[in-house]
């Protein structure tokens, strides 16, 4: 890569983490405008601990399931622990809290192509397969929570937003797995798809096709899928836990809508720990269910820090028992792809 090309490309990066800043930090002017401090003070004295117990063990119980089904996916191809699986996830979702831009996707790719003799685009096409399964059963999730509760227009906008997507990806990748799709089929003849940016993004696509038929031909993927089942319903539990621990005494599929919002708020790469997409998106979820502005915010602040302090905890052994630096991580994953 030349150093043109280099100061272009932490020019972009420079300008996306100046945006996503500026971004968190409006959310969180509105999600704390009129913010009643003495009141939240007196509210935390109310908080039920066991609930508080029980909702940070759906939360890790359900990284655990993640680590599970991740090892499923890739099954096919090598063998995965579970222990491995979640280490790396937890490595991950530890990068992302502290660095912005969501880099611990890729981040907990490299740990994972280090450890096994997979490929880096075949890991990379585990991890596309696990966004997959999350958006089929966030969508079906969406569909049954609509049937039990109203839910406001904005939440059925996004879930279609959503299904379309994912039905989108479901196509491309039953293309992929039955027509051996490539991205460079219709350019490898021409000037763009041989040299360039273009024909780079284009083999690197073609490798990562090759990664998911790898995969899609797989019992395993079957088990995968029912894994992100039970990963989607810890979820939930975690959120309704919380919301018992905080008197908001709502039932399981309001837990369900508030989450399904959360995960729709926090999608694109933003702020490290998603600070102020996570804060807006809860307060708008509880508000429309009855819940006053004011409550919701102090709700999302308390269930963040709540849920925060063991992720943070644990990611922090599991990188440190992963034998590299954050800035190790950050140079071989920039070394992989500039390679590409």
């Amino acid at each position: 890569m030349s150093d043109a090309t280099l100061v272009q490309e932490k020019g972009r990066r420079s300008g996306l983490t100046v945006l996503v800043y500026a971004v968190a930090i409006g959310c969180l002017i509105w999600v704390f405008h009129d913010f009643e401090w003495d009141r939240f003070i007196r509210d935390l004295n109310r908080i039920h601990w066991g609930w508080v117990a029980l909702a940070v063990f759906f939360d890790v119980a359900s990284y655990v399931c993640q680590g599970l089904r991740w090892s499923y996916v890739v099954r096919p191809l090598e063998s995965l622990s579970v222990y491995r699986a979640t280490q790396a996830i937890y490595v991950g979702l530890f990068t992302n809290e502290i660095l912005p831009l969501r880099g611990g996707e890729l981040v907990r790719a490299f740990l994972v192509y280090e450890w096994t003799e997979l490929p880096f685009s075949v890991v990379l096409s585990s991890v596309a397969i696990e966004r997959l399964l999350d958006g089929l059963w966030l969508t079906a999730g969406l569909g049954v929570t609509a049937l039990v509760l109203p839910l406001p227009s904005i939440v059925k906008h996004g879930a279609q937003i959503l299904g379309a997507v994912i039905l989108a990806g479901t196509i491309l990748l039953i293309l992929v797995l039955a027509e051996g799709l490539k991205a460079t089929h219709a350019l490898e003849r021409t000037e763009v798809g041989r040299r360039g940016l273009v024909a780079t993004l284009l083999h690197f696509l073609d490798r990562l096709f090759e990664g998911l038929r790898q995969i899609g031909h797989s019992a395993s993927l079957y088990w995968a899928f029912g894994m992100s089942l039970v990963l989607l319903l810890t979820q939930i539990l975690a959120v309704w836990a919380m919301m018992e621990a905080y008197g908001l005494e709502y039932s399981f599929w309001v837990a369900s809508a508030v989450l399904m919002i959360l995960h729709l708020g926090t999608a694109i790469p933003n702020a490290p720990a998603n600070v102020g997409s996570f804060q807006l998106s809860c307060v708008v979820g509880l508000t429309l269910f009855g819940v006053d502005k004011g409550t919701a915010a102090q709700f999302s602040v308390v269930m963040f820090v709540i849920l925060t302090v063991p992720l943070l905890l644990l990611g922090t052994i599991a990188f440190t028992q992963s034998g590299l630096s954050l800035q190790d991580l950050r140079h071989h994953v920039r070394r992989k792809f500039a390679s590409r």
